[in-house]
Parts: structure tokens; sequence; C-alpha cells
């Protein structure tokens, strides 16, 4: 069996141990670590604006769209007294006030939801179905428009139709 031998240069293991770094290279290796700490900074600061404005549009459709569900299950030629009992041509003008946006029951939203305002309009409207032979369908056009901080403003519309009387 044959035996292999190793020799090591023990003083050029010593002298690598020791040497470090040169203020050179820690100058060099500085500059790219701040360039690259320095480029990701307006990314993540874009990304943070995006999400919060992805809440603020989520918080603000929903409340809209509660408002929507509200008016569309109302009767559509009814006419009443209170919020709870409107019917569908009552709710055209109304609107809420931010710090006052409440549920049909006059119960107020989270905080998180009272910086938004939302406004209605009921108008008369008619949409043709090419579908059904071109036939035109009477009914009322629904839409409520919701604003939020920053100048953000969301529309939803709905056509209602016309309830048939036999």
């Amino acid at each position: 069996m044959q035996r292999h031998t190793y020799h090591f240069d023990y003083q050029l293991l010593i002298t690598t141990q020791k040497r470090g770094l040169s203020i050179l290279e820690c100058l060099i290796a500085t500059m790219i670590l701040s360039t690259v700490v320095l480029s990701l900074a307006p990314v993540l600061s874009a990304g943070r604006s995006n999400l919060e404005y992805g809440e603020m549009a989520i918080r603000g459709i929903r409340i809209g769209e509660h408002l929507l569900e509200e008016i569309h299950v109302r009767d559509y030629s009814a006419i009443g007294s209170t919020r709870k009992d409107w019917g569908l041509d009552d709710y055209h003008g109304f609107s809420d006030t931010p710090g006052a946006v409440t549920d049909f029951a006059g119960t107020l939203y989270d905080m998180k939801d009272q910086i938004y305002t939302r406004s209605v309009a009921v108008n008369s409207d008619s949409v043709i179905l090419p579908e059904l032979g071109g036939i035109t369908v009477d009914g009322k056009r629904l839409t409520i428009t919701i604003n939020g901080p920053h100048d953000n403003e969301w529309v939803l519309t709905k056509f209602i139709r016309e309830p048939h009387t036999p």
C-alpha cells in the first residue's frame, strides 16, 4: 500500500489568515451595498402606496355595494317617510358625509369607513336588448358615487327594470 504525504506551506496559511480587507475594499463594498439599498427604497415605497390604495378602494367599493344592495331590494314605486321604508325614487339625491356613513337602520359603519362620502342618483332609463330581438326594457338607472381621500372616486351603476304588471 502506497502512502501519500502532503506538505503544507504554513507560512502562506498564517499570512493569509491574518490578512483583512483594505480600506479601499471596504469603501467599494459599502458603495455597492448602499447603491442596492437606495435603488430598492422607491420600489418598496411604491409597493406600500399601492397596498394602501388597494385597501382604500376595497373599503370604499364595499360600502358603495352595501348601499346599492339596500336600494335594489326596495319597492320600485313606493314612497316612504324614513330611510327604513323608502322606495327606489326616494334615494335620489341621498348622500352620506364623512363621519356619518350609516346603514339603513342608522348604525354607523366602522371608523375606517367614515372617511368616505356616498351619493345616489336615480334616473329613468331604458335598455335595448338585441339578444331578445331588440326589445326595449324601461326602468331606472341607479348610480352610486363614492368619494374617498386624495380625490379618489368610484362609481357603481345598476339598471333596475320596471316591474311587469300583467
